[in-house]
């Protein structure tokens, strides 16, 4: 949480964090609050560059499906099933303090994945 200042003057700066008001029976901090808001800011405004990278990822490997009409069509509704995935879910996911276990088990599907060789990886 050393971030959590500068953060949070970069949400104050751009009037950000006015959408919410904080209210002190929510059980945090009123700077708690404010951090959490800016994070939030901060990851609604990179999932288009995200979602970008997705599609392009996935364009990517939908070529190499276009022989086989039958594996083309599961890539398509995979990705579909990613793509509500990622514009939906994944940004509260992100905004959210979640328990060390969920990280450590994400680090290690990502790690499978890789090993596996799977060409398709998004970064930020």
């Amino acid at each position: 949480m050393s971030s959590a200042p500068q953060d949070k003057d970069k949400s104050k700066a751009n009037g950000n964090h006015s959408k919410l008001s904080y209210d002190p029976r929510c059980g945090m901090s009123k700077e708690v609050f404010e951090w959490k808001c800016s994070q939030a800011e901060m990851v609604h405004q990179r999932m288009p560059k995200v979602l970008h990278k997705l599609n392009v990822e996935s364009e990517k490997m939908r070529n190499h499906f276009r022989d086989d009409p039958e594996a083309l069509k599961k890539w398509d509704e995979y990705m579909h099933d990613v793509n509500y995935a990622f514009s939906s879910k994944l940004p509260f996911f992100l905004c959210s303090r979640v328990p060390d276990e969920c990280y450590k088990f994400i680090a290690q599907v990502f790690t499978r994945i890789q090993v596996r060789g799977t060409l398709f990886c998004i970064s930020s």
